[in-house]
C-alpha cells in the first residue's frame, strides 16, 4: 500500500487494547505515516476525517512560518505523544512579528480537539482571505503556471552554471530545487589571514618527517592566536617549492600574510629560519634565524609564535602549551604527527603506538591526548585492534584535562562520529563552536552530518563555510559533490571532484566517489574515461579501479573487494560498517539483486546509519522504495534525522549562515 494522503496515514493497532504500555508498544511496531505530521486522533488510533488533514496542514503551516516543526522528541514515541501531552505551541513564540490573525489560524488548526478546529477546508480558506483583506498579512503573489516554471528554470540555470570552489560558490540550497547560495563572510575584515607554507627541509630525506611535524606544530600554535585565520598545507598544496610562487599563491587564497621558512638538521643541532611576508607589497614583517638543539624544538616553537604575534600586533591570550623537552620524546612526537597525516591503517597504527609510549611518561599531557584521540578515531574506522574503547577513553580524558579548548570537543566529536552517534557528535560540535566559532573542521563535520540527515541546504552552507575558513579541507568538496549527485546533478558532482584547488593532487576517496557516481547514473562512458586516467592505470587506487570496472560493465564484483579487510570486520567503527553495507546495497541493486540490497540497507541501519538523503535519493535504490521493508527502514532513519535536528539547538548561530 502506498500512503498518499495525511488522512490515510494512521496508527495501526487493535482498538481493544486497553493498557497504555501495550498501546505504545503496538504503535511503535506498526505505525504507518510520517510522524511529524500525524494528528492526535491518529496517535490515539481513532477514526480520521477531513479535520485530520487540516491538523496536518497546520503542522506544515507552522513549519513554513517559523522554520521549525511545532513538536520534537528524542524517540518516535516521544515525537508522537508530544502533540497529545504537551501544550499547543504558538508560532509567535518563534516569530513575534507574526500577525495575531495568522497565528490564531495556525493555532486553531493544531487544536487537539477536532471540534475546535476548522470544520472544512473552505472555512480555513475563508479565514485566510479575511486575514489578508484586513491587511494583517502580505498579499499573496499569484503566478501563472508558465511564469512559475520560468522562475524555477532560471533558478536552476543560475546554480548549474555557478562555480563552487570559492567563498562565492553557488550551491544547491534546497532538497528538491536548486537555488544560488553564497557565503558572505561578515567577519573577514576583522581577522588577518595567514597562509603557512610547508617548512623546507634543507637536510636529508630522513628528516622529512621531522620537518613535516614541525610545520604542523607551527600551524596549530598560530591557529590558537586571536584575530587570525590560518591556511595550512592543504590550502597551499599547489606550491612547487619555488620562493617566487609564495606571494602569488597567497594572494590567490586571499591571504594577507604568508609564513615560510626552512630547517637544516645537523646531528643534534637545528638551524631554523622563519619569515612573515605581506602579500600586498612583499614587505617582510618578521624574520628570525636561530640554532637550537633538537630537544628544544617544541619549546622554541612556542617562543617563535609569541614573537610572531607581537610583530603582527595580535593579542596572545592563549596558554603556552606543555611541550616535550627530551630529544627522544620530541623525535617520537614529530614522527607520530607525520605518520598520522598519511591516514593509511599501517601509518595510523604506528602513530598510535608512539603516542601511547609518550603518554606513559606524561599521562595528562593535553597535546598528546589530543593527537592520540584523533589517530585512534581514524584507526577505529579501519578496524584497528582495541581502537574503539581506547578512542572513547582518551577523548573523554582529554575533555576532562582541557575543558576550555575547542580542539578537545572536536576530538570528542570525531570519536562520536565514528560511533555513529550523530546526536552526540552534533552536541560536541556545538561546544567546540561555542569556544571557537571559526573552527573549520567543526563546520565541515557538521556539514557532513546535515547533508545526510537534513536540512540539506544547511549542510551545504556549512561545507561551503568550512572551505571558506580553510580551503585545504578537500573532504568538504567530496561531500558537496556527493550531495549534488544525490540531487541529480552528476555533471556538477564530477566537476567538483576535479576542482582547480585539487590540481596535481588525488586521493582514494575522490576516486571512490567518482566510481560511485558512475554506478549511480549507469554512466559507462564516464567510467571508461576514468579507467584510462594515469592514477588508475598505474594502480594507485585498486579498489576504485574495481568499482569503475563494475560501473563500466566490465565485470561483476564482490562488494567486499572494494572495502579494506579491517573495515569489513566487526572491529571497524559503526561509521565504517555502515559504509560497508551501503556499498553492498548499491552493488546488489546495480546487479538487480533487490533482496540482497534491502538486506544490506537493513544491516547498514542496524549498524547506525543516519544517511537519510542516501536512502531517499540514491538512484540505485529508487526501484526498491515501495518495498514495505524499505518503508519501515525509512521511518527509522527519519526518526534519527529528527533527533539530529533537535540536537542542532546546541549549535551556536553564526551570521555567515
Amino acid at each position: 500500500m502506498v500512503v498518499t494522503d495525511f488522512g490515510i496515514a494512521r496508527a495501526l493497532f487493535h482498538r481493544k487494547t486497553s493498557g497504555t504500555d501495550d498501546k505504545r508498544r503496538q504503535l511503535a511496531a506498526r505505525f504507518d505515516g510520517t510522524p511529524m505530521y500525524v494528528s492526535p486522533e491518529q496517535v490515539n488510533g481513532e477514526s480520521v476525517d477531513a479535520r485530520t488533514d487540516l491538523y496536518s496542514l497546520g503542522v506544515v503551516l507552522y513549519e513554513m512560518l517559523t522554520g521549525t516543526p511545532p513538536f520534537s522528541g528524542d524517540t518516535l514515541i516521544g515525537l508522537l505523544m508530544a502533540r497529545v501531552l504537551k501544550p499547543i505551541p504558538s508560532p509567535r513564540t518563534t516569530r513575534p512579528e507574526l500577525s495575531d490573525s495568522i497565528a490564531a489560524i495556525v493555532m486553531r488548526c493544531l487544536n487537539v480537539s477536532r471540534d475546535a478546529r476548522f470544520q472544512s477546508a473552505d472555512e480555513l480558506a475563508q479565514a485566510f482571505r479575511s486575514a489578508v483583506a484586513a491587511g494583517e498579512s502580505e498579499p499573496t503573489i499569484q503566478l501563472g503556471a508558465k511564469k512559475l516554471q520560468g522562475l524555477i528554470g532560471n533558478a536552476k540555470s543560475v546554480v548549474l552554471s555557478a562555480a563552487t570552489s570559492s567563498a562565492e560558490a553557488a550551491l544547491p540550497n534546497r532538497e528538491d530545487a536548486f537555488r544560488a547560495l553564497s557565503i558572505q563572510d561578515t567577519q573577514r575584515d576583522a581577522v588577518r589571514v595567514l597562509a603557512v607554507f610547508p617548512i623546507v627541509n634543507l637536510g636529508g630525506t630522513e628528516d622529512d618527517y621531522y620537518v613535516d611535524g614541525f610545520t604542523q606544530e607551527l600551524i596549530d600554535a598560530l591557529s590558537s592566536l586571536r584575530g587570525v585565520r590560518v591556511y595550512g598545507k592543504g590550502a597551499v598544496s599547489t606550491w612547487s617549492g619555488r620562493e617566487s610562487d609564495l606571494l602569488p599563491i597567497g594572494r590567490t587564497l586571499g591571504a594577507d600574510i604568508v609564513v615560510s621558512g626552512s630547517i637544516r638538521r645537523t646531528g643534534t643541532q637545528l638551524r631554523i629560519t622563519l619569515r612573515i611576508t605581506q602579500t600586498s607589497d612583499g614587505i617582510q614583517l618578521y624574520a628570525h634565524r636561530c640554532e637550537v638543539s633538537d630537544s628544544e624544538l617544541l619549546v622554541q616553537t612556542e617562543s617563535l609564535v609569541s614573537e610572531m604575534a607581537k610583530s603582527l600586533q595580535l593579542r596572545e591570550d592563549r596558554t603556552a602549551r606543555q611541550a616535550p623537552s627530551n630529544a627522544k620524546s620530541v623525535e617520537m612526537y614529530l614522527r607520530a604527527r607525520s605518520l598520522y597525516g598519511r591516514s593509511d591503517q599501517s601509518s595510523l597504527e604506528q602513530s598510535v603506538a608512539l603516542f601511547e609510549e609518550l603518554l606513559v611518561h606524561a599521562p595528562g599531557d593535553a597535546r598528546l591526548l589530543l593527537h592520540d584521540a584523533l589517530a585512534l578515531s581514524r584507526l577505529w574506522f579501519f578496524g584497528g585492534t582495541d581502537a574503539a574503547q581506547k578512542a572513547q577513553n582518551v577523548a573523554e580524558q582529554l575533555v576532562n584535562v582541557a575543558p576550555n579548548h575547542s580542539a578537545s570537543f572536536m576530538a570528542l566529536a570525531s570519536v562520536r562520529f565514528q560511533a555513529a552517534d550523530a546526536v552526540g557528535t552534533v552536541r560536541a560540535l556545538g561546544k567546540a563552536l561555542s569556544l571557537a566559532p571559526d573552527l573549520a573542521d567543526a563546520h565541515e563535520l557538521l556539514g557532513r552530518i546535515l547533508v545526510e540527515t537534513g536540512p540539506i541546504r544547511d549542510g551545504l552552507s556549512r561545507l561551503t563555510l568550512a572551505r571558506t575558513l580553510d580551503p585545504g579541507l578537500f573532504r568538504a568538496l567530496v561531500d558537496q559533490a556527493r550531495t549534488c549527485a544525490l540531487l541529480g546533478d552528476f555533471d556538477r558532482a564530477h566537476a567538483l571532484l576535479a576542482d582547480e584547488s585539487l590540481r596535481g593532487r588525488s586521493f582514494a576517496i575522490q576516486w571512490i566517489a567518482r566510481a560511485r557516481f558512475c554506478l549511480w547514473a549507469h554512466d559507462q562512458k564516464r567510467a571508461e574515461h576514468y579507467l584510462s586516467q594515469p592514477e588508475i592505470v598505474q594502480g594507485l587506487y585498486p579498489r576504485a579501479k574495481l568499482l569503475l570496472q563494475a560501473a563500466a560493465g566490465h565485470k561483476l564484483i564482490d562488494p567486499l573487494t572494494v572495502i579494506s579487510a579491517g573495515m569489513a570486520s566487526e572491529r571497524s567503527s559503526p561509521r565504517g560498517r555502515t559504509f560497508v553495507f551501503q556499498m553492498n546495497a548499491e552493488l546488489s541493486a546495480a546487479y538487480g539483486q533487490g533482496e540482497q540490497a534491502v538486506r544490506s540497507v537493513a544491516r547498514s541501519i542496524d549498524a547506525g546509519l543516519t544517511d537519510l538523503a542516501w536512502l531517499e535519493r540514491c538512484p540505485l535504490l529508487t526501484g526498491l522504495a515501495k518495498d514495505p521493508r524499505m518503508m519501515a527502514l525509512h521511518r527509522v532513519l527519519y526518526a534519527r534525522a529528527l533527533a539530529v535536528r533537535d540536537a542542532l539547538q546546541s549549535v551556536p548561530q553564526r551570521t555567515q549562515l
